[in-house]
């Protein structure tokens, strides 16, 4: 099994990024390969929140759900695990 590592460098104040990465509808915005998210209504803020995240790869859509696995916000802390497009798991 392969792994991705991706690392990003953000150049604003941690809060801002901390509160933008809470916004699921925001996800497309900084996440290059994602075009929209479906299947929540608000802030993903607590362990066992879920919602979906739709990529688009030679003109399909492809659906990779998400579940929040971790959450510690006073450690800015937020993991998520879910399945990819293609059937691998992160």
């Amino acid at each position: 099994m392969g792994f991705i590592k991706l690392d990003f460098l953000v150049s604003a104040p941690v809060e801002h990024v901390w509160n933008l990465g809470l916004q699921a509808e925001r996800i497309p915005e900084w996440q290059f390969d994602v075009i929209a998210v479906k299947g929540t209504d608000g802030p993903i803020n607590q362990k066992g929140a879920k919602y979906i995240l739709v990529y688009k790869k030679v003109g399909m859509l492809l659906d990779s759900p998400v579940e929040i696995s971790r959450y510690e916000p006073e450690n800015l802390t937020i993991e998520t695990t879910g399945q990819t497009p293609l059937g691998g798991v992160f």
